[in-house]
């Protein structure tokens, strides 16, 4: 029996992992070919490999995202840069970095667009990074959604919304749920650790706009400068 105990951990502990690591900090229109599965053994293992050279950044891992049932991305340390406009989240997706100080995602060529739109239905998981100098003529800057949003340990650093475009409503700096009177289903958002820093709208809510979700979970959470 011990034995057989033994043996069973073992192979709990060489179970594989599959993740999809992004390491190029730069932008790109190209898809998903871009991006392959990575096979481990654990999340620090997959810290270390080496993926000097790769061609796969945050945009084409979403896009590789959606047609791998859900495998989670790893962003690389560093500052990603985006450039080429929104990121549609499609299907479910989840976003890992190494740390609020470690990932950035950055948007400072971005052209006045969001980072991130989750469509409805879809469930969006971020995890341990900072997201910062996004701005958008629509709600949002960071994550504007129709879908379910879970964000733990992520920072948003100077988001804004300005323009005309959208309600009133729609107009929050950070995050923003979007449109109420076309959705089918209402969207829930899930807040666990996060900080807002310097983040404004022309609209109501500096940081946040949650209207006529279905669930808003906020816990351990700053909000500075909104």
């Amino acid at each position: 029996l011990c034995s057989l105990l033994l043996l069973l951990a073992a192979f709990k502990c060489a179970a594989v992992e599959y993740w999809i690591l992004a390491s190029n900090l730069e932008d790109s229109e190209t898809g998903d070919e871009r991006c392959t599965v990575q096979n481990t053994t654990s999340f620090a293992a997959l810290s270390n490999v080496s993926n000097g050279g790769s061609a796969c950044n945050l945009r084409a891992a979403v896009a590789k995202a959606a047609t791998t049932s859900g495998v989670p991305i790893l962003l690389s340390a560093g500052m990603h840069n985006i450039s080429r406009g929104e990121i549609t989240i499609s299907a479910e997706t989840t976003i890992y970095g190494h740390g609020e100080a470690i990932t950035l995602v950055n948007g400072t060529h971005n052209r006045q667009t969001r980072l991130f739109a989750v469509n409805e239905g879809v469930s969006f998981f971020v995890r341990s990074l900072t997201i910062s100098d996004f701005s958008s003529t629509a709600g949002g800057a960071a994550i504007g959604t129709y879908g379910i949003i879970n964000v733990r340990r992520v920072a948003f650093v100077r988001c804004v919304t300005s323009g005309t475009s959208g309600t009133m409503r729609e107009k929050a700096g950070a995050i923003a749920v979007l449109n109420q009177d076309s959705r089918t289903a209402d969207p829930s958002v899930y807040l666990y650790n996060a900080t807002f820093r310097d983040c404004s709208a022309t609209g109501q809510g500096g940081c946040l706009g949650l209207y006529s979700v279905q669930t808003a979970i906020i816990k351990d959470s700053l909000f500075d400068g909104c």
